[in-house]
């Protein structure tokens, strides 16, 4: 018979010794687009899924640890991202589950054996044929996900589902069985002494130790220490926007009508430069937080021609950002045909298309965005251009500036196993390590309550394990 096909949930493949899971899909799906996304060995790019195939498992003294061959790379913006990883691992831990991973970002540089998302263990099942099984459990960013993917990727942000199917590993008994009986008699017991009895003893008794007592056996002592995990630390924008440059052309067929034979004006440049067809501030400052913003700039424009009669002096822009949509604001006096002059203040002048706006590290940007002419900008243009016209595209750049916020220091308590009688204890403590590894990880997110455990503890427990070693030497003795 044919094999049964295997088994799909949500419409990803969970194939016995996979493991599927897509990081953010909104972040993966923009990097398929740019062709950024390059799937190593083991391991196919399915959908927005990478999908990781040969995964084994391991039992651990409260969870498992499951191996994930396959690697990725994901490399953009010439290079600005740039991240590697490889060496995965699904480790459960109780009801904690982290995903690790090894390899290198530009922004962090190695990356070791680091948790980079956690879920849920408690969604863990097995299925009939005995394979450990999720179907889609929720997976969260941790710090280092922030660190190695970006900020806007914080602590804490839902990260997509993740899929595994790998046999459960088969755990033996550490037992040795006893071994069976002798069909073979005892011998009869002689009917009389081979040897004469003594009167005396033959051996004086002796204060030696006996040998023929089993020594006791090698034991790995688990013992219990606090450690203080520091806060973590991270670089937030802090929302203010500095040394920011603005550039606008107002519209190219009205620079050249006022360049032309019949208007025979010009333009003059206070605080403001003219280069390749555009008017340039600089020094700008502002804020922006949360798709919202204001970026302001001085200096001015002045239109001249007609021998005076046209008079239009443009000063001091602002631009206003509210998602995808902004509006240009200028101080604006003008003359109108008969050459008065009226002063209209601060005119909307000009709707803007801003859902090009970028955030790039420390950078803001908008680059070549539309203008179009507003009501009240066509009426402080001394009715040169009509509403909805489209005016020059605006460019602006600026520096985003930020902050470092660090967390509160906490507390986590962890396991360390001392040998006893040449016990070889690294596994244990190589694991144990692993856990308080992610127990320092949860504590830095502020979600590990402070333990509370005194040194004063510590001491006490220390008196026992020496005491209990005492006994044993003293028992050795006495045997």
């Amino acid at each position: 018979p044919e094999p049964a096909p295997d088994p799909t949930t949500d419409g990803v493949t969970n194939a016995a010794g996979t493991v599927t899971w897509g990081i953010k899909d909104s972040f993966l799906n923009y990097l398929i687009a740019q062709n950024a996304v390059t799937p190593g060995e083991s391991t196919s790019l399915e959908g927005n899924n990478f999908v990781f195939a040969g995964a084994t498992a391991q039992k651990t003294e409260t969870g498992y640890s499951i191996t994930v061959p396959g690697s990725f790379s994901l490399v953009a913006h010439g290079g600005v991202l740039n991240i590697n990883l490889h060496s995965f691992r699904v480790v459960t831990d109780g009801a904690n589950g982290y995903i690790y991973s090894t390899g290198t970002s530009a922004n962090t540089g190695e990356i070791t054996d680091q948790p980079i998302a956690s879920f849920d263990a408690s969604a863990l099942t097995t299925d009939a044929e005995g394979n450990l099984l999720l179907s889609g459990v929720t997976t969260y960013a941790t710090g280092h996900a922030s660190t190695i993917f970006g900020s806007r990727y914080a602590e804490g942000l839902e990260f997509d589902p993740l899929y595994l199917r790998v046999a459960a590993p088969i755990v033996e008994d550490a037992l040795t069985p006893a071994p069976a009986p002798s069909e073979s008699p005892a011998p009869s017991p002689s009917a009389e002494p081979t040897v004469a009895p003594s009167t005396q003893p033959t051996v004086e008794a002796t204060a030696q130790p006996s040998t023929n007592p089993a020594d006791p056996a090698p034991q790995c002592v688990p013992v219990t220490v606090t450690e203080t995990v520091p806060g973590a630390t991270t670089t937030q924008a802090d929302g203010t926007i500095s040394a920011a440059t603005f550039s606008w052309g107002v519209r190219s067929s009205f620079r050249n009508y006022i360049g032309g034979g019949i208007a025979q004006g010009g333009w003059e440049l206070t605080d403001t430069t003219y280069s390749s067809s555009t008017f340039n501030w600089a020094n700008g400052s502002g804020t922006y937080s949360n798709g919202k913003g204001s970026i302001s700039f001085t200096g001015s424009v002045r239109f001249t021609g007609h021998k005076g009669t046209l008079n239009t002096l443009m000063s001091n822009p602002r631009l206003e950002v509210n998602g995808s949509t902004g509006t240009l604001y200028l101080s604006v006096t003008s003359n109108d045909m008969n050459g008065n002059a009226t002063n209209y203040g601060e005119v909307a002048f000009a709707t803007v298309n801003t859902s090009s706006l970028a955030l790039n590290g420390s950078t803001i940007s908008l680059s070549g965005a539309s203008a179009t002419l507003t009501e009240a900008g066509a009426a402080a243009f001394a009715g040169f251009y009509k509403a909805g016209e489209a005016l020059d595209p605006i460019s602006f750049t600026g520096t985003l500036g930020s902050k470092t916020v660090t967390g509160a220091s906490q507390t986590i308590e962890k396991t360390q196993y001392v040998s006893q009688n040449g016990a070889n204890c690294d596994a244990l403590n190589a694991e144990a390590e692993r856990k308080a590894e992610a127990a320092r990880v949860a504590a830095q997110s502020g979600k590990l309550a402070n333990t509370g455990a005194s040194v004063g503890a510590l001491v006490a427990l220390g008196a026992v394990l020496l005491a209990a070693g005492a006994v044993v030497v003293a028992r050795r003795r006495a045997s």
